[in-house]
């Protein structure tokens, strides 16, 4: 997606002094989904898109239907730390906040078409983030 769809779509949260800089969409599922089988899969599945601007990220939590159920928002100091790691087709994110939360997030990265790729994850959002957190 591009910067004006993202905007239109996820950016009512971005302040007017802040600027995007990019988006990952990405998924958390906790490790006992296995044991109610495929309905599990679909039910226990979180889907976020992360809009990355130059002074928060902003944490869109999107119903089954695609629509934003929950947004937050935190600063660049509330995040303690940021591990990244890069599997075969998706990157492992996990934050560390200041209060003592955990998130871990995965998104993938693996596409059949660099169109495709840049829908799912931006590369100046990856970037940034590796810049902030040293990552």
């Amino acid at each position: 997606m591009d910067k004006v769809k993202v905007l239109e779509k996820y950016g009512k949260s971005l302040l007017d002094d802040e600027a995007l800089i990019g988006h990952i969409h990405a998924t958390s599922s906790p490790a006992w989904r296995y044991l109610f089988g495929p309905l599990g899969m679909i039910l226990f599945n979180k889907f976020y898109v992360l809009v990355v601007s130059d002074k928060k990220i902003h944490f869109n939590r999107l119903n089954q239907l695609g629509k934003i159920a929950l947004t937050d928002s935190f600063t660049y100091d509330e995040i303690e730390r940021l591990e990244m790691k890069k599997g075969m087709v998706k990157y492992t994110l996990r934050f560390y906040f200041k209060n003592g939360n955990k998130l871990r997030l995965r998104a993938q990265h693996m596409a059949f078409s660099e169109k495709i790729r840049e829908k799912l994850i931006s590369s100046q959002a990856l970037s940034h983030l590796q810049e902030k957190f040293q990552c």
